[in-house]
């Protein structure tokens, strides 16, 4: 049986990129708090939820417009891709989206 096509990755949401972006500041911030310097991923995962709430619409359109730029850019890489598929690696385009 042949191995599944490799399929190019979904391109990041404006959470995500987000998450990206603080998930570093927000784990030391919760690490210094912590007794044992030990912090879940799920009490990480909250704040950084919480954080992205407190954003409100303003703030999240800023990662809402870099979202879309790194989709049509993957959008683009996959069509020249398909185009010319000795041109891109499936990587490539992946890449393009993280």
């Amino acid at each position: 049986m042949a191995p599944p096509a490799k399929r190019a990755a979904r391109s990041m949401s404006a959470y995500m990129i987000f998450t990206e972006d603080q998930r570093s500041t927000v784990m030391q911030e919760l690490r210094a708090a912590a007794p044992d310097g030990k912090v879940p991923v799920t009490v990480a995962a909250k704040a950084v939820g919480e954080r992205w709430k407190a954003l409100g619409e303003e703030g999240q359109a800023v990662y809402r417009e870099r979202a879309q730029d790194l989709a049509a850019a993957a959008a683009a890489a996959l069509e020249s891709a398909h185009r010319d598929p000795g041109a891109h690696s499936v990587c490539d385009v992946a890449r393009i989206c993280s």
